[in-house]
């Protein structure tokens, strides 16, 4: 089994759920998200394609983060490092 584990994903529930926040949101993405932008659904589409693909066939207990590597900036990562 293998899973996708996306980050902050541009779509019509978040921009919802963070309504006038959006804005500092995608402002604040370019400052923390390495790839300087929310993910968009595509992005979360072509890793589940390539899963789903014959070139994943030998791809097992995989949780493949969609994040623009956003968890190596993260306060989590110092606080697991026990900084």
């Amino acid at each position: 089994m293998n899973a996708v584990a996306p980050g902050i994903i541009d779509t019509p529930m978040v921009r919802d759920g963070f309504a006038a926040q959006f804005d500092a949101l995608v402002e604040g993405a370019a400052l923390r998200i390495p790839l300087g932008r929310l993910g968009k659904p595509e992005d979360v589409a072509a890793v589940i394609a390539f899963l789903l693909s014959p070139g994943a066939a030998f791809v097992t207990g995989a949780l493949i983060p969609i994040t623009g590597c956003i968890e190596i900036l993260s306060p989590l990562s110092t606080i697991a490092k026990g900084a």
